[in-house]
């Protein structure tokens, strides 16, 4: 071999080095902006990025839907007031008692924030939802005990 082709040859050798390096280098650099993207995406979602207006919407919904237990609770409630227990029967009696515990236990009802971020509201949603559970549950058992001592009332 010549001293040209052996140039030839070294500088073939550099120019194929640095061509099989640049889908490397290139696929490196949309690894790396792709698992930015995706990380600054869950920031978002997690710091309230998402869509708030919905999630405050869908929080107001269920809290409006629990005036329809409040009633029923309402109604329950002065029915067992108006209950005449002398002669009842202790058992029934200690029966209304706890039930009306468990009314008392349920508290007050947990208010849709007017800001914060989508995950704070989604949270309170949640725990409207448990809210109507118990208060359904309460007033259910209420209502079986004013039912259970009502006819000792007649």
């Amino acid at each position: 071999m010549t001293e040209a082709e052996k140039k030839t040859a070294a500088e073939s050798t550099q120019s194929n080095g640095a061509k099989s390096k640049t889908p490397l280098i290139i696929g490196a650099i949309v690894v790396v902006v792709v698992v930015i993207a995706a990380i600054v995406a869950f920031l978002t979602m997690n710091q309230g990025g998402g869509n708030t207006e919905g999630a405050l919407s869908l929080c107001e919904r269920n809290a409006a839907a629990i005036e329809m237990h409040q009633n029923s609770l309402t109604t329950v409630q002065e029915s067992a007031d108006a209950l005449d227990l002398d002669g009842a029967d202790e058992a029934a009696i200690e029966a209304l008692e706890t039930a009306q515990e468990e009314v008392d236990a349920v508290g007050e009802m947990p208010v849709c924030p007017a800001d914060g971020s989508v995950k704070d509201i989604e949270a309170v949603t949640e725990e409207i939802k448990t809210y109507a559970n118990d208060l359904r549950a309460a007033t259910n058992d209420l209502d079986a005990a004013v039912k259970a001592l009502a006819p000792a009332e007649e």
